[in-house]
Parts: structure tokens; C-alpha cells; sequence
């Protein structure tokens, strides 16, 4: 492995790839600035070179060959510059190359031979010292040409040829040992350069690989903004298509559920009422379906707000324990609630939402043994777990269970098995919250779901049992003028219908300006205004409310609406006014107009 494979993440081995050309043209580059060094310590070289031979040799010569060779060495860095500058070097880096090492091949030659030129002339002492100086100079090469090795190879191959030649030529007594001793030091000389050629070129790849590394995670992370862009778009579209569609969805619905509450109320023969009573059922399964869509649908959409006070788990829990042990009971199966004495600062109503989906789910695929629900403090953290001896989840799918409509023992879509939405709508809960959800699960014994609560959230001292002693309004409406303003005949019909049969008097309109003249011709006051969100005109219930507040103010008034989308549960929520989502179980809708007409219309 090399360096560069080193210095780099596993990820990236088999995709970082660099140009050859770019690695050549950062050396060249590298190469010339280091030339530009070169004339100074060989014009010293050549003065003490000269002092040497200049009793021995023509002053002409030396002179034209001193200046020659250092002309070479001079104008080489210049003409390198250039190339570089007008961009030939980026262009043709491998042709400059060859240029250059044939140029410096020229310097090695001209500077060589001043060995063959000036040595023979010298005494035995002299002839050592100008070799010695002559060797220093090529060894001095390394530093100025040594990290290409063509270049020096190409300098020191004719210079050091030329020295060994003038000993082997003028034989002097040794002279078989000094050429020995200069092949040697030649050969030390080329393992250096070809170390540092190495090293250099090692140097650049890593820093080229280390820059395309780089770009390769810049781009994966633009990658990643866009697809998780398209995702949150994808997300958004969802919501919007659940916004417009589940309107046109939930208005037959909506009118189906209050005739059936209507024919219920009058049905008196038994196979009618067991008629009714299956519509109901069925109803209330697509009821759930839209619930667990619309609770999804507000969670994306960001409009749920947390309201958090202090409250002792205990009242959040025991409305749960005694549902759930008649629940377990009807089933057969054991129900222990082991619980701390503790106090929190959270949510009530959405924290008893996440523990309810976690029940309910344990109870859905539990068949024998039992739930346990337990509630401790861990270090400075509290932890919820609902604990089941269920069917399991084998280690593969645990990471699945969180998405919408996933179910892992219901592949024939069994309703009565649940929707695939629990789950779904608990880890978003949970994120709303800050908290965390955990599973541990095997399969055939049983899983074990955990919300961790940070300690943040933990309130110290008593707290007073949050709704301790207050009684649920009994959902009386008879004898209450209603106005209605619905666009749908079939709603218009339907609500009507019901209305009567709760001893309402019902005034039911499609448009505001109808709504008011009915009103009018009444005479008395109405008790509760019940108006569609989404009518015909571009026009909206919150401006029906308004345009009906101008006569009547403070007139009680509801809104009921099929859609979802953030936009329009923003603007209900920005009038302050109640709503309620369709389709409407009947119940719920005598429930929020008996506590109307308490006096609670505000939010």
C-alpha cells in the first residue's frame, strides 16, 4: 500500500483517480523554482575552479567555457518561467519535459568538460582538489534537479563520464582507484535521486488525490443537500397531496358517518340497528385510517405544538392502566404497571399519545403471556418500556417498524391488525418531544419498546395530578340554535338530519349570505355557528365566522374541515378557533358543542 492509499478513507481507494499530467506539471514547476538557485553556488564553484587552473590553462578557454556553462545554467530557469507563464507547460507537459532534459543534458556536457579541459594540466595536488570540486558540484545537483530524476540523470550521466574519462585518459598512480571510487559515488548519487524522485512525486499525488478527495466529498455532499432536498420536497408533496385530496375524501364520508348516527337514532328494527352497527365499524376503521394520516400529516407539516406543563406521570398513566387492563383481560393476558412516583415537564397529551401507541401495539401481536409498562429512573434519565411477550421482530426488520405502513405479521392486511401507522406516528412524536425511542426484540419472545426522557425534563417536589377532580361536561345540545354553513347538499342533508334527532333547531345554509338572512328571519339569536373550512367562491369558514362575528359577536363557532395541510390548520389556528377533522364521529361533535356552549369556544 502506499502512501497515498494510506492517507485516504477505504471509501475513496477505488474513486479517487489523478491525472498523470497535473503530477508532471507540479513537479516541473517545483523543478524550476529550485533552477533558479543554481547560478550563484556554480559561479562560486567555477571562480575556485578557475583559481586552480589558471596558470595552467588558456585564459580564453576558461573564461569562454565558465561562461557558457554558466549561461546555460542561467537562461534554463528563465526559459522555464516562461513556458509556464504562457501556459505551454499545462498544455504539453511531457514535450517541455523532453525539451528541458535534453537542455540540462547540454549543461552536463559543457560543464563536464572542463574536467578533460583543465585537469591534465595540474599537479598531482591540484588534480585531487579540482576532482573533489568537480565531484561537490554534481553532488550538489541532487539539490537543485534531484526530485526529477531524468533531469539529473541527464546532468550527471555526461559530467561524471567526462571525470572518470580524464583518469582513465592521464593515468596517474591510484588513478584505477579514483575511478573506482567516482562510479561509486555516482551510483550513491542516482539511489539518493531516485529516493527523492519518489518521495516528490509521492508528495504531489497525495496532495492531488487529497484535493480530489475533497471535491469528491464536496460533491457528495451536494448530492446528499439535493437528494435530502428532494426528500423534504417529496415529504412536503405528501403533505400536500393528503391537504387536497382528503377533503374530497372525507366529504362523503363525513356525511355517511352523521346518516348512520341519524339512522341509529330512529332505527327500531333489529336488523336495521345490526345494519347500522356494521356501517359504524367500518366507519370506524376508515375514521382511524384518516386520524393516523392526518396526526402523520400535521407532525410533517410542523403545525403540532408542544405544550408542555407539569405533570405527574401517575395522571397521565392511570386513564391508560385501566384502559389497557380491560383490554388484557378481554384477551386473556396479564397487565403489571410497575411505575415510579415521578413528575415531568412534557407534553401530557402528546406524551399519553406515544405511550397509548405503544400499548396498543404490544396488545395488537401479543397472544399469551402479557404487558408490562414500566416506568423508572435510570441514572438522570426516565425511562418508559412497554414490554410484551408478543409475536417479536426478527433482528433484520427492526429498523422498519418505524415506517408508515409497515407491518411485519400482517401481510394479508388485516384491519383488525392494525393500520401500520402507530409506530410511524411514535418516532415522530418522540422527535417532537426531544426524546428517544429504543427496541429490543426477538423473535417468538417478545419486544420491548423504550422512550428515554432526558433529565432535563425531570421536575422535582409533588405535583397536583393534572385535571385531578374535574368532571367531563355531560354533551347536552338539545334545544341549541345551530347554523350551518356547508357547501355539500349531501352534508347539508346529513347534519340536518342528526341535529333534529339531538332536539336541535338546526338553520343549515351553503353560503354566508344565505346563513344571515336565515338567521334574520329566526329572530333570535343563534347558539353555535358550524361551518365548512373549504367553500365554493375561494371564500373559507374563517370568513364566514368573521362576516357573521360583524352581527353577532362572540357567536361560539366551529370549524370542520377535511384538510391537512399546513396552510390551512394555520390559519383555523390563527383565528383561534376549534376545529375538528372529517369525517366527524358524532359523538365527538355533540361532545365539542355541549363544551361550547359551557363557554370554552376559545382555544
Amino acid at each position: 500500500m502506499t502512501g497515498s492509499e494510506r492517507s485516504l478513507p477505504s471509501s475513496f481507494k477505488a474513486r479517487v483517480t489523478v491525472d498523470p499530467r497535473p503530477v508532471l506539471v507540479e513537479q516541473l514547476r517545483f523543478l524550476f523554482t529550485l533552477w533558479k538557485r543554481a547560478p550563484v553556488p556554480v559561479a562560486l564553484v567555477q571562480i575556485y575552479l578557475g583559481y586552480l587552473a589558471w596558470n595552467h590553462a588558456s585564459h580564453v578557454v576558461y573564461v569562454a567555457w565558465a561562461l557558457t556553462s554558466l549561461g546555460i545554467i542561467t537562461l534554463r530557469p528563465m526559459l522555464a518561467w516562461k513556458v509556464v507563464r504562457n501556459g505551454s507547460l499545462a498544455a504539453n507537459p511531457e514535450r517541455w519535459e523532453r525539451i528541458f532534459v535534453a537542455i540540462t543534458f547540454v549543461s552536463g556536457v559543457v560543464s563536464g568538460a572542463g574536467m578533460l579541459l583543465f585537469q591534465p594540466g595540474l599537479s598531482g595536488h591540484d588534480q585531487a582538489l579540482f576532482t573533489m570540486v568537480m565531484c561537490c558540484w554534481a553532488a550538489g545537483a541532487i539539490a537543485t534537479s534531484g526530485i526529477h530524476a531524468k533531469t539529473f540523470y541527464a546532468f550527471a550521466g555526461p559530467f561524471f563520464a567526462q571525470i572518470m574519462l580524464t583518469w582513465i585518459l592521464w593515468p596517474t598512480a591510484g588513478s584505477w582507484y579514483v575511478v573506482f571510487l567516482l562510479c561509486a559515488l555516482f551510483l550513491v548519487l542516482l539511489m539518493f535521486v531516485r529516493n527523492a524522485d519518489s518521495m516528490a512525486l509521492n508528495s504531489i499525488r497525495i496532495r492531488f488525490e487529497r484535493d480530489e478527495a475533497v471535491n469528491r466529498l464536496q460533491q457528495l455532499n451536494a448530492e446528499l443537500r439535493e437528494a435530502r432536498e428532494q426528500a423534504e420536497e417529496a415529504n412536503r408533496a405528501k403533505s400536500r397531496f393528503l391537504a387536497s385530496s382528503s377533503h374530497d375524501l372525507r366529504q362523503p364520508l363525513h356525511a355517511i358517518s352523521l346518516l348512520a348516527a341519524a339512522l341509529s337514532a330512529v332505527a327500531k328494527e333489529p336488523q336495521v340497528l345490526d345494519i347500522v352497527s356494521r356501517i359504524d365499524g367500518s366507519l370506524q376503521v376508515m375514521n382511524k385510517l384518516f386520524a393516523a394520516l392526518l396526526e402523520l400529516s400535521r407532525l410533517d407539516a410542523g403545525v403540532v405544538t408542544v405544550k408542555k406543563e407539569h405533570v405527574s406521570l401517575d395522571s397521565v398513566l392511570k386513564p391508560l392502566e385501566d384502559e389497557y387492563e380491560l383490554k388484557c383481560r378481554e384477551k386473556r393476558l396479564g397487565f403489571v404497571v410497575r411505575a415510579e412516583p415521578l413528575a415531568l415537564d412534557t407534553d401530557p397529551v402528546l406524551l399519553e399519545r406515544i405511550v397509548r401507541n405503544l400499548l396498543e401495539n404490544a396488545l395488537r401481536y401479543t397472544v399469551t403471556g402479557g404487558i408490562e409498562l414500566v416506568v423508572a429512573l435510570q441514572g438522570e434519565n426516565v425511562k418508559i418500556t412497554v414490554r410484551d411477550t408478543g409475536l417479536g421482530i426478527p433482528e433484520e426488520q427492526l429498523q422498519n417498524i418505524f415506517e408508515e405502513f409497515y407491518q411485519i405479521h400482517n401481510a394479508a392486511r388485516d384491519r383488525n391488525r392494525g393500520l401500520g401507522l402507530g409506530l410511524a406516528i411514535v418516532r415522530r412524536l418522540v422527535r417532537l418531544l426531544g426524546y428517544t425511542i429504543d427496541v429490543q426484540s426477538t423473535a417468538g419472545q417478545g419486544s420491548a419498546f423504550t422512550c428515554v426522557i432526558p433529565s432535563t425534563a425531570v421536575v422535582t417536589g409533588a405535583i397536583a395530578r393534572s385535571g385531578a377532580g374535574v368532571e367531563e361536561p355531560q354533551p347536552t345540545v338539545s334545544g341549541r340554535r345551530v347554523v350551518v354553513v356547508d357547501d355539500d347538499e349531501d352534508v347539508r342533508s346529513a347534519i340536518s338530519l342528526l341535529l333534529r334527532t339531538w332536539g336541535c333547531d338546526p338553520i343549515v345554509t351553503g353560503n354566508v349570505d344565505a346563513a344571515l338572512d336565515s338567521i334574520a328571519e329566526g329572530g333570535a339569536r343563534p347558539d353555535l355557528l358550524v361551518v365548512d373550512f373549504r367553500l365554493t367562491g375561494g371564500r373559507t369558514g374563517v370568513d364566514v365566522i368573521r362576516a357573521v362575528r360583524e352581527k353577532y359577536r362572540d357567536l361560539p363557532a366551529l370549524v370542520i374541515t377535511g384538510d391537512t395541510g399546513p396552510d390551512s390548520l394555520q390559519t383555523i389556528r390563527a383565528a383561534e378557533l376549534r376545529y375538528l377533522h372529517k369525517p366527524v364521529q358524532p359523538e365527538a361533535l355533540r361532545r365539542e358543542m355541549a363544551l361550547m356552549f359551557g363557554g370554552q369556544w376559545r382555544l
